[in-house]
């Protein structure tokens, strides 16, 4: 995979995590798709672990 293309999935990793996040987490959506784009494999393993209630 080229480097533009591992921008947009980590982007929509975001994004998929922002609405989700704002459904089923008491933490602030935001925050949990800053952390999903900075870090996209950890991140989701976070979030799935602590951020989802």
């Amino acid at each position: 995979m080229t480097v533009p293309s591992l921008w947009i999935v980590f982007l929509l990793a975001a994004i998929w995590t922002y609405f989700d996040a704002q459904k089923n987490s008491g933490h602030p959506a935001i925050l949990w798709a800053l952390v999903v784009f900075i870090a996209p494999i950890l991140g989701i393993i976070l979030y799935f672990v602590i951020g989802r209630n």
